[in-house]
């Protein structure tokens, strides 16, 4: 999470939301991750049906998402340095909202594809300013609790995208369209009650230094995530 500095000045005489942040905090990432970018997996068998798409047609459009997270990923860092966590935020929100119901609405190919990559690029915007939301709107002592508690949300999307692609096989436009209007009322949710935060300096990226994040201490935990994100993408 980003230091202590981001609370600091007018932001620090937000109230803090603490434990009122954490259901709609897990929704809007159950949202982004578990349903908009994860769910879309589990109803390969009847996409490649519907669409009569083979499995290199199947893997391009997993990979569409990928690539949208990856970019939109590093284009968030910069845009909530501008315009803010609440709206970067409802911007993420919204792409998993739209990317689902394109999903729910396909009829052909592209539209299938358009709407998976739309959903991807959700967790890049929605998820990316959490942690400096943590940090200006939480008590001190709840921060680490709380964040790991928001973290766990995809786990909650994942667990309940299953059996909806299990039960909802056959229906599953209705499926995504229930995604989707979960993705709206999540994000909803959670900008309504998030405070105004001032978004930070961009200054600070201006003066962004590689060679800060590779010595020492800070290069060998760079490594470890780089080699964990890795393994995991496996």
């Amino acid at each position: 999470m980003h230091g202590n500095s981001t609370a600091s000045g007018a932001d620090a005489r937000v109230k803090p939301l603490d434990y009122r942040l954490v259901a709609p905090g897990i929704c809007i990432v159950a949202t982004s991750y578990g349903l908009a970018r994860y769910a879309y997996g589990l109803f390969l068998p009847v996409f490649r049906e519907v669409f009569d798409l083979g499995d290199r047609l199947l893997a391009l459009t997993a990979a569409a998402s990928y690539a949208s997270y990856f970019l939109v990923t590093l284009a968030g860092i910069y845009l909530s340095a501008r315009v803010g966590p609440r709206l970067s935020v409802l911007l993420g929100g919204l792409a998993a909202t739209l990317g689902m119901a394109l999903i729910a609405g396909a009829t052909v190919p592209w539209m299938l594809m358009l709407g998976v990559a739309v959903a991807g690029v959700s967790p890049g915007l929605a998820y990316t300013p959490l942690s400096e939301i943590i940090v200006t709107l939480v008590s001190a002592p709840r921060r680490k609790g709380i964040y790991a508690i928001i973290n766990s949300g995809t786990s909650l999307g994942v667990m309940l995208s299953g059996p909806v692609a299990i039960l909802m096989g056959e229906s599953w436009r209705m499926a995504w369209a229930i995604f989707a209007g979960f993705g709206l009322l999540s994000t909803l949710w959670c900008v309504a009650i998030l405070p105004p935060v001032s978004a930070r300096n961009s200054g600070e990226f201006g003066q962004f230094d590689w060679r800060w994040m590779t010595t020492g201490a800070r290069g060998r935990l760079f490594a470890i995530a780089l080699l964990i994100g890795i393994a995991t993408s496996i």
